[in-house]
């Protein structure tokens, strides 16, 4: 077979140039032959050829879409409903209805023990100050911070918050300023020099990259242009900087919906074309034609089909001489549009790292061991979020709340040296219920006695703190004995086995059955579980 004319332009030119093995070696790759590249991925081919990627540092890819991801995250957030319920779903399973809940740890001397007096004053103190407005405006406590905070940062991919020390607007002489990506110019870069620090969309970095300070704009930006007044530098510091960092020495943050905005805003699209054409489907619309169309219109005399005809149900109308009329219905919407809808959706839960069914509010088809299998591996995403966010922001602002509360005098410790309480703190996220709960504990109580997990880590998994059940439940029994109530249907251990083995056989006794019954089995279950 004769080859090609260009592959024998390119095999003279070969022969010809002393730069002939690599003339040779370029066009094989083009071509996509073997031993051209060792990775697929980076051949040359015609399947590739439109597959443009090029190679910046993690600063240039940052600057050169921040500004446009950002604007594009914030119109998905507020128009789109599938992006509205990723941003739900963040805030319910990170934030909760109670937020972070402070468990104080703190020992008593060099030993195991629990200083009891000690933690239960942290924890009063820091309620306190969490359930009072905690933002330096007045308008937030500390949970409706977390929220507008973490919708930020997914959204805009950053979120600034600014630490106010001594603030005498509450006893506790500490507040928080939520400050917004737009606040900080990306466009304000410089160079090191000997006499100054490098200057990085905006924050100030020394010769390892840590960040020295931050330039602000003292007013909002309003469009392009900065709201009068200049930029105004504060200390790193004072500054807690809560963004993802997708590779080394990233210095500015990026939307967490940056992986799903496009097929997003395509099923947008779709989804709005689709509604279109169902409302012209529905409308059952049709055309007047000339029954002989090589006459053309003009030779039907004094007939004025302009204005068209008005239909109303069960009525017949006749149509004038030389006129029929021609329907025209389009079916939609079609019979595989939502196969389609569930593939795009499925494609952008896999951006976002939830599943397929909380995004799209889908759960037709679902069993038991699907579901569960799904929300496991969805609520261990979770887990690590929250984590990400305690180590971030909690317990950050913390240890600057207790430092500042025990030198304003709104705390009274044995010790004003807050380090040797801050590293004590535990913080209880949101947890879940089971997806199950019957099989769940019955498969909770097996591995109890097995001895392979505990009580604390049950009650972790489900968000509680088991020091905290144990007291209630010491409570709710010295309170039935004062009152005289009888609750001894609560069994743990040997008894709670023997009186399943009792009703599974069949054979609990009629007084047992009436406790159960009168208990509605709350009792039972809940010595099962703990």
């Amino acid at each position: 077979m004769k080859a090609s004319l260009p592959a024998r332009i390119v095999r003279a030119w070969s022969e010809l140039t002393p730069q002939g093995g690599r003339v040779m070696k370029a066009w094989n790759a083009f071509q996509g032959k073997r031993g051209a590249d060792p990775y697929q991925g980076a051949a040359m081919n015609r399947l590739l050829i439109d597959w443009m990627a090029q190679t910046m540092t993690p600063d240039q890819e940052v600057f050169t879409s921040i500004r446009k991801l950002r604007a594009r995250a914030r119109d998905l957030a507020r128009n789109n409903g599938y992006a509205k319920q990723y941003l739900r779903l963040l805030v319910v399973n990170l934030i909760g209805p109670n937020g972070m809940t402070l468990q104080s740890r703190v020992p008593r001397g060099q030993g195991q023990e629990q200083d009891e007096e000690v933690n239960n004053r942290i924890e009063t103190a820091w309620r306190e100050w969490t359930k009072t407005k905690v933002t330096v405006d007045g308008k937030l406590n500390f949970r409706q911070l977390q929220v507008l905070l973490l919708q930020t940062k997914v959204t805009d991919g950053e979120v600034f918050v600014r630490k106010f020390v001594n603030f005498a607007e509450n006893p506790h002489r500490f507040a928080l300023q939520a400050i917004d990506a737009d606040m900080l110019d990306e466009t304000y870069n410089r160079s090191a020099s000997d006499r100054e620090n490098e200057i990085r969309m905006g924050v100030e970095v020394d010769s390892l990259g840590r960040p020295v300070a931050y330039h602000f704009f003292e007013k909002p930006r309003l469009g392009d242009f900065v709201g009068g007044g200049g930029r105004v530098r504060v200390p790193a510091d004072d500054i807690l900087h809560l963004y993802d960092p997708a590779r080394a020495n990233q210095t500015r943050g990026v939307t967490w919906l940056h992986a799903g905005m496009w097929p997003l805003q395509m099923l947008n699209g779709y989804e709005e074309s689709e509604a279109v054409a169902a409302r012209v489907s529905a409308a059952k619309m049709g055309f007047f034609v000339n029954k002989d169309g090589a006459a053309g219109a003009g030779d039907v005399k004094d007939v004025d089909i302009a204005s068209g005809m008005d239909a109303a149900p069960g009525t017949m109308e006749q149509l004038p001489a030389g006129l029929e009329f021609q329907a025209w219905d389009p079916q939609h919407p079609t019979a595989s549009v939502w196969n389609f809808i569930k593939a795009c959706l499925r494609k952008i839960a896999s951006a976002f790292g939830v599943s397929y069914n909380s995004l799209a509010n889908d759960l037709e088809g679902v069993n038991y061991s699907s579901l569960r299998d799904g929300r496991l591996s969805e609520r261990d995403h979770y887990r690590m979020l929250q984590e990400d966010w305690k180590d971030s922001f909690v317990q950050p602002v913390f240890e600057t709340w207790i430092a500042t509360a025990l030198l304003a005098g709104a705390l009274a410790l044995p010790s004003r040296d807050f380090r040797r309480y801050a590293s004590f703190a535990n913080w209880g996220a949101r947890g879940w219920q089971w997806v199950d709960p019957l099989k769940d504990i019955a498969a909770s109580e097996k591995e109890i006695g097995l001895g392979v997990t505990s009580r604390t880590e049950i009650c972790r998994e489900a968000g509680k703190d088991y020091e905290q059940v144990v007291i209630q439940l010491a409570r709710e029994q010295e309170l039935a004995a004062k009152h005289g109530v009888d609750v001894s249907g609560f069994k743990t251990g040997a008894g709670a086995q023997q009186q399943d083995d009792e009703e599974d056989n069949g054979t609990g006794s009629s007084k047992d059955e009436e406790q159960n019954g009168k208990n509605g089995g709350r009792a039972h279950v809940a010595g099962r579980r703990f």
